[in-house]
């Protein structure tokens, strides 16, 4: 009797709520081991609704749920192993877990669902006896599949999620999706949370293609369906991924105004979500509930929470606070509406609870609460964030983290706000945070964790990567993906690496990360991803250049548009498959698609419509080109300028064509296509836009790469890094040219590689390193690029940046000699001479100098003589040295001067002349040239003796 007369003064039956008066009354009843009163009381102290600090009221929570669970109440054992799991008893996580999972354990055993499914989820997450790994599953999968049996939604939803991520017994394909889209289909609608969250991960895998359609418009339009539903029932992540198939114009409405209004319509709620649901995990552990009723609703939900929310119950004013923060409570989104709801934010956030703490840091942070973004608005979210995180919530330890690293939460960007960022990143690490792995493996490959940057930090960066990638987190498969193809991965670039690479690229591209994407296409174009080079690895390229360049992604944009120019861009091959394509796309050309009109004129470019190369064909071209390029379609625009320019447009190279190739970069680049900015700029530079070469031409030409530069095209931020270098076109600035030069290495630009590791290993405007050196002439060598092996090959040889190796050395010499560098071939010549790494061989030596010389390589020219003259591999020829030490003087090698000096000196193939024999020995003894900068490539050194 006592119990019943609690629950009515808490629900509030036929009497207004009084929560003094129903815990006086299940008080009553719990001391007088009535286990349900014992429970209520858990509840009453757990939702904070007593005068009690929230941390000893958790403990009164705890001491009553136990009382409770010990005499066998199935949901005061389910509360108390949920307390557990919070880390609201105070017990280190590890002990924490143990008794969460004890109490889940029993619960289970009586066949309770819940208990069931968090069960499942403790051993889904590691945390309960198993680390993660086909072990744990499948106990998760057990613990998801009896609930599952007995109608449990959630565990339904649990158990397809197994499936998708090739967790449930089946590898990730299309057997485990069927399985899964069954689990997500049998969710029963009334239960709206589970159903909405099912809703959104059916969408996900229509959207991929994973739930028995192709991807497809067919596909999309399911995918919408199911996100409009997860959205009704209150699942916003949902908002999300609908922006982006409206944005992309999968939505049912083709890209443009309609689309983008469809797009952005939402974008006020997604404004708030993107900073509320920033982990998938966060939202299936509910960690954040959220109301959601329709339009009809609002008014009847707000009244029924403010009744709660004045009495005191703190989820109450948080859901009321959210409200009013979404313009739902009777006053529209803005300053006064954010006012409201920080002050019921501010009563539930003083009683500890966790939601509302974190959404006022958040407002405060977005400059809402009634404070400009600043300093003083940082500091207000931080007290927020900072009282939400020491209660082990992981979003607020995420956004403390980042505040601290952007150095925004009191410090400076520097080493001290770095160390508390991974102080905060650590924490969130221990509750199992996929995003928080990843951001620690970031600060540690970026030298900010408290190492500086090399072997030990990688090898912690990888570790952390490798968590969240295993995880399945997207951002974290792309890094570790980077890691393996430079090499700091635990193995040495190559081609294990370069699997392992490929490996987790695959992993986030397929989560559509666009810079995954547009590396799994790199690696198949360099023949790095298990095919060689050629038409079937220029396919799976241009394939993935197209799924970033869709997103937006201008270096696949750019990357695209290169292969298409070279032939390489994956069109069908044979004639019969061309036809097929030309028809189609004339089809679809008339029809008005601008996309189709582009891709037609590129089939008649390469001669592939039923025209060969030539001025027909590109007549052809041209039409079609311009039929597209006058209604505003940049690639288009940009194809065009590039047949003006190329003499292919009806117009011979010069002036004239040159004007008309101006106007249609400048239409396409004024709508920012990069490409074409990138070759607006190159004819300013070139003098070939209307303005002779010089400061002027100068100063568009460096507009027009930064813009090109901006949108991510390597060869543009290169450009304008030799522009900032020189002081050409624009003030010159060496700190801003190193760090476009280092963008544009970042991104794989050959040029840009040799130029910085030029720069660290001659001290040139940065300190001497030839570690930095060393790592960029191994990523252009990686690249195929000759000179790039020469010199990574000289580093391994003089033990420069790295430990010497002259097995390695020899390798990449051999590589770039074989490609036809001359200083490579000058190196190999050298090595067979001196028989380093290999055995000797005057034979060879000879052959190399040979090859090299003839590409008027200096030293190898000297060397050559050198041979001549002291009878290595030839018979002794003083004319024939004399020849070739004269080929070699216009690169004045120091043992060239002085040979030269002895030519005259001696009358070897010259006349004897002992005044410029003097003249050349003072050159050489360092007059002009200072001896410690001789050019030394031969072992034998020469004493100078002069009159």
């Amino acid at each position: 009797m006592q119990s019943n007369i609690g629950d009515i003064f808490l629900i509030g039956l036929g009497t207004p709520r009084d929560f003094k008066k129903a815990f006086e009354w299940h008080e009553k009843a719990a001391n007088q081991e009535y286990p349900f009163s014992q429970n209520k009381l858990g509840e009453i102290y757990e939702l904070g609704l007593t005068e009690l600090p929230q941390e000893q009221s958790d403990q009164k929570a705890i001491k009553w749920y136990k009382k409770a669970a010990k005499k066998g109440y199935i949901d005061a054992q389910v509360y108390l192993g949920l307390m557990y799991v919070k880390g609201r008893a105070g017990l280190p996580q590890e002990q924490s877990d143990r008794k969460a999972v004890k109490w889940f354990t029993k619960a289970a055993k009586q066949n309770d669902l819940p208990a069931q499914v968090n069960l499942g989820a403790m051993y889904e997450q590691g945390r309960a006896r198993l680390p993660q790994g086909p072990e744990a599953d499948q106990k998760a999968v057990e613990c998801y599949k009896k609930a599952a049996e007995e109608g449990c939604t959630q565990a339904q939803v649990y158990l397809g999620r197994m499936y998708v991520k090739g967790r449930a017994g089946l590898p990730q394909g299309p057997e485990a999706d069927q399985k899964a889209v069954e689990c997500f289909t049998k969710v029963d609608e009334e239960a709206e949370e589970e159903a909405s969250q099912a809703q959104f991960f059916l969408g996900k895998m229509y959207e991929q293609g994973r739930a028995g359609l192709p991807q497809g418009p067919e596909a999309d339009q399911k995918a919408v369906k199911c996100y409009k539903k997860a959205i009704d029932g209150g699942f916003f992540k949902a908002l999300i991924k609908l922006k982006r198939l409206y944005a992309q114009g999968r939505a049912r409405l083709p890209k443009g105004s309609e689309a983008d209004q469809q797009a952005t319509a939402k974008e006020g709620f997604l404004e708030f979500f993107d900073a509320l649901f920033k982990s998938e995990e966060m939202n299936e552990q509910g960690r954040v509930k959220i109301l959601f009723q329709s339009a009809q609703d609002n008014k009847k939900a707000v009244k029924l929470w403010a009744e709660a929310a004045e009495q005191g119950d703190p989820q109450a004013q948080v859901n009321l606070g959210m409200m009013y923060e979404q313009g739902r409570a009777g006053l529209p989104k803005g300053p006064e509406a954010d006012q409201k709801a920080i002050e019921w934010y501010k009563k539930a956030a003083k009683k500890g609870n966790t939601n509302a703490q974190f959404n006022l840091g958040v407002i405060y942070i977005q400059g809402r609460a009634g404070l400009p973004k600043g300093p003083k608005a940082d500091q207000l979210a931080i007290e927020w964030f900072t009282k939400a995180a020491n209660r082990r919530y992981v979003e607020a330890q995420l956004c403390l983290a980042g505040m601290y690293m952007e150095g925004r939460a009191g410090l400076p960007q520097g080493l001290e706000a770095d160390q508390k960022a991974v102080e905060w990143y650590k924490k969130a690490t221990k509750e199992g945070s996929p995003e928080a792995q990843y951001k620690l493996g970031w600060m540690y490959a970026k030298g900010r964790a408290g190492l500086p940057q090399g072997l030990e930090a990688d090898q912690k960066a990888v570790k952390w990567c490798k968590k969240a990638a295993e995880k399945g987190y997207p951002e974290a498969q792309y890094s570790l993906g980077c890691m393996y193809e430079q090499g700091r991965a635990e193995l040495p670039q190559g081609l294990e690496a370069d699997q392992k690479a490929v490996k987790w690229y695959k992993e986030a591209a397929g989560q559509g990360v666009p810079y995954a994407q547009t590396m799994l296409g790199w690696m198949y174009e360099q023949g790095r991803a298990g095919l060689p080079q050629g038409p079937e690895a220029d396919q799976k390229a241009v394939k993935w250049f197209t799924k970033a360049a869709e997103q937006g992604l201008p270096e696949a944009q750019f990357k695209l548009e290169l292969m298409c120019e070279q032939g390489r861009a994956g069109l069908p091959e044979d004639l019969e498959a061309d036809q097929k394509a030309v028809e189609s796309y004339k089809n679809a050309a008339k029809e008005g698609s601008l996309e189709a009109q582009y891709k037609l004129g590129k089939l008649y470019e390469q001669g592939r419509a039923g025209l060969p190369q030539g001025p027909e064909a590109d007549k052809k071209a041209v039409e079609w080109y311009k039929e597209a390029a006058n209604q505003g379609f940049p690639k288009a625009q940009k194809a065009l300028g590039l047949m003006y320019e190329q003499g292919r447009a009806g117009l011979p190279q010069g002036p004239e064509a040159d004007k008309k190739a101006v106007e249609s970069y400048k239409e396409a680049a004024e709508q920012g296509f990069p490409k074409a900015q990138f070759n607006l700029g190159m004819m300013y530079a070139e003098g070939r836009a209307g303005l002779p070469q010089g400061p002027e031409a100068d100063k568009k030409a460096a507009e027009w790469f930064t813009k090109a530069a901006e949108n991510g095209i390597s060869i543009a931020q290169f450009n304008l890094g030799v522009m900032y270098s020189d002081g050409c076109g624009i003030d010159k600035d060496d700190c801003k040219a190193f760090q476009w030069f280092t963008k544009a290495a970042d991104q794989g630009l050959v040029e840009a590689q040799l130029f910085l590791g030029s720069m660290y290993i001659n001290g040139q405007d940065v300190d001497k390193d030839y570690k930095k050196a060393f790592k960029y002439f191994e990523k252009a060598a990686h690249q195929g690029d000759p000179l790039g092996q020469t010199l990574l090959g000289t580093m391994y040889k003089e033990g420069w940046g790295t430990q010497q190796d002259i097995k390695k050395a020899l390798k990449w010499i051999q590589k770039a000699a074989e490609q036809g560098d001359a200083l490579g071939q000058y190196y190999l010549a050298l090595l067979y001479r001196d028989g380093e790494g290999i055995t000797a061989s005057d034979t060879q030596a000879l052959a190399w100098l040979y090859e090299a010389a003839e590409q008027n390589q200096e030293d190898a020219q000297y060397t050559l003589g050198w041979m001549y003259e002291n009878g290595r591999g030839v018979t002794k020829d003083p004319e024939e040295a004399a020849k070739w030490y004269k080929a070699s003087e216009g690169g004045y090698p120091g043992y060239a001067i002085y040979s030269i000096g002895r030519m005259y000196e001696y009358g070897l193939n010259v006349e004897q002349d002992h005044g410029k024999a003097i003249e050349w020995y003072r050159l050489a003894a360092g007059e002009k040239y200072a001896q410690d900068t001789f050019h030394t490539p031969i072992k034998e050194k020469y004493n100078l003796m002069l009159p």
